[in-house]
């Protein structure tokens, strides 16, 4: 009767990390799945803007209408499967990019080159933010690490400012001025050269 029950209690162990197992390999699926699409996605929207910004910039330099080849196509599409697979944050980003490029697409824009300047450096920041908000979703940024060192730092700093600040105000000088450390002393000690 033991061995009944414990072939039974295995058996059910095993067909639930079973389940466990295909819930965990179709979830893994469906992530890789939506990242491929994210990316195909997002790489033809760069592409846009890019095609877009470089025909603006053209017709800046030579007065002449360049269109990409089969732009309005990709925009379509791209702007359709943008809706549906990216997150608020890279649509917004992306719409506030096209409403940039709309803006410079106006004869006013293109013609005086101070409002042109203008809109170049939006056209960049604005498709910095976009490209940060794209790799923050892929999860491709690149943040820059400190070390532990300058960590614990910040930490302690946080609760050492408060008293240099009271003691210069009483004191008139910081505090290392007046208690200096042992490389200041060694370097106050070397001769001037």
């Amino acid at each position: 009767m033991e061995n009944l029950l414990a072939g039974l209690a295995g058996a059910a162990f095993t067909a639930l990390a079973g389940l466990i197992g295909l819930v965990w390999n179709k979830r893994t699926e469906h992530k890789q799945w939506l990242r491929n699409q994210k990316v195909e996605v997002y790489t033809a929207l760069l592409r846009q803007a890019h095609a877009s910004s470089n025909s603006l910039d053209h017709y800046k330099a030579t007065g002449e209408q360049k269109t990409p080849d089969n732009l309005d196509g990709v925009a379509d599409s791209t702007n359709a499967r943008l809706m549906i697979i990216a997150p608020y944050r890279v649509r917004h980003e992306a719409q506030l990019y096209m409403a940039t490029l709309e803006t410079a697409g106006r004869a006013q824009h293109i013609e005086d080159d101070e409002l042109f300047q203008k809109w170049q450096v939006s056209r960049s920041r604005t498709y910095n933010s976009l490209e940060t908000a794209i790799r923050k979703d892929l999860g491709t940024h690149e943040r820059v690490r400190k070390s532990l060192k300058m960590r614990f730092w910040s930490v302690v700093y946080v609760f050492a400012d408060p008293f240099h600040k009271w003691y210069y105000r009483r004191y008139g000088m910081a505090w290392v001025v007046k208690h200096p450390t042992r490389a200041m002393r060694k370097q106050m000690k070397q001769p001037l050269p």
